[in-house]
């Protein structure tokens, strides 16, 4: 009866190690006794918080698994060839199991748990996607350039609503992955993942969270979720709409030698203005200047003025731009770059952005580019 007993104890102590939570990380090509750590991000807290730590022995480690439940975790392996903030996967109770392959990290894995494997299947979808835009982009670069230089404007169109169509593609994976597990955790993961995404409006985000439970709702991924939705309403409120009609915000800079420049003080005396916001570093702006060139000789003694304003952050490098650009308007910058008052206060979500105001700051047009500032210029000076 004892070695019975004896032997019951030792098979009950064996199935426990086997159903132990673990996360066992393959890690081809990197070298032995290199750190890795697994980390989370949790609501109200600004930094990381790492979970677990481990070394790779023989290509891999095998971890603890901290999970309980399911959450957005990231494994980040110390002297990686390539700098990244974490390889994503889902963190969850049971056994993960993730290939990660230091010289092709886009080829890493994950599975061992039922929702590491829907992971699996749903970024490998995606992906199929993202090959098609990188080919069908690769294929077409140097046509849309082309076009662009000759203001081709059905084949800009044309390539550009291709390249949507793969962006729709992709969103109706995510909408798939959400609606099919409607009630579960990797529905609500999916849904968070939109929201992170802010291309889906506010009023899908809301009705999908809607949806889902009350219990799902008060997980962890399902507070994540709500936290997300909340800010991303939250920033979408927040955010400046400009539109035509409008009164231009104003503004001020100091110009380069240092003289401070308003909306009001520089429209004082003009007809029309462009306030041209650039950057020396930004190649779109670069791209665009010989045509604002182009229309600022043609257009100036008719009452045409400009204002450059520029984000840059290193004064030398701006400079330097202007002079090779033949920029010979009026320039202004306050060097800060992204944290000018000017992005958040029009709005600004990428430049170049432009805005062609009256001599009240009255908004004639937006973001005119190519034949189209040309085309507004010519209308609107026709009528002055």
């Amino acid at each position: 009866m004892k070695k019975i007993s004896l032997l019951l104890l030792v098979m009950t102590i064996l199935i426990s190690c086997q159903k132990k939570n673990t996360i066992e990380v393959i890690a081809e090509g990197v070298p032995d006794h290199t750190k890795v750590e697994i980390f989370t991000h949790p609501i109200g807290i600004k930094d990381k918080k790492v979970l677990v730590t481990g070394e790779v022995l023989n290509g891999k480690v095998t971890l603890e698994n901290p999970f309980t439940e399911l959450d957005e975790a990231y494994l980040d392996v110390k002297n990686s060839k390539y700098k990244i903030n974490g390889i994503f996967f889902i963190g969850e109770a049971g056994n993960i199991k993730i290939t990660y392959i230091k010289d092709n990290i886009n080829n890493n894995s994950f599975g061992g748990t039922e929702n590491n494997k829907k992971f699996q299947e749903f970024i490998t979808e995606r992906g199929v996607v993202y090959e098609n835009i990188n080919k069908y982009y690769s294929e077409n670069k140097q046509r849309l350039e082309k076009a662009e230089e000759e203001d081709d404007i059905k084949t800009i169109n044309e390539i550009e609503s291709q390249l949507d169509k793969y962006t729709e593609e992709n969103n109706q994976i995510l909408r798939k992955y959400e609606s099919d597990n409607k009630n579960n955790s990797f529905g609500m993961f999916t849904l968070c993942q939109m929201i992170g995404m802010e291309e889906f409006s506010i009023e899908e985000c809301k009705k999908l969270f809607a949806e889902f439970s009350p219990e799902l709702k008060q997980t962890i991924i399902g507070k994540k979720t709500e936290n997300r939705l909340n800010k991303y309403i939250e920033k979408k409120e927040s955010e400046v709409v400009l539109k035509i009609g409008d009164k231009l915000p104003e503004f001020k800079a100091l110009d380069p030698n240092g003289k401070e420049v308003t909306l009001a003080s520089f429209l004082k005396g003009k007809k029309i203005v462009l306030i041209d916001i650039w950057a020396s570093w930004c190649a779109p702006c670069r791209k665009e200047n010989p045509n604002i060139v182009e229309n600022y000789k043609k257009y100036h003694d008719k009452g045409l003025d400009i204002l450059g304003y520029s984000i840059d952050q290193k004064k030398e490098l701006w400079l330097t731009a202007i002079e090779k650009d033949n920029l010979t308007w009026t320039h202004v910058s306050n060097l800060m770059s992204w944290d000018d008052p000017i992005i958040k206060n029009y709005g600004i979500k990428a430049v170049p952005a432009s805005y062609l105001v009256d001599n009240k700051g009255t908004i004639l047009g937006i973001n005119l580019r190519r034949s189209g500032l040309g085309k507004k210029l010519e209308e609107v000076l026709e009528k002055k």
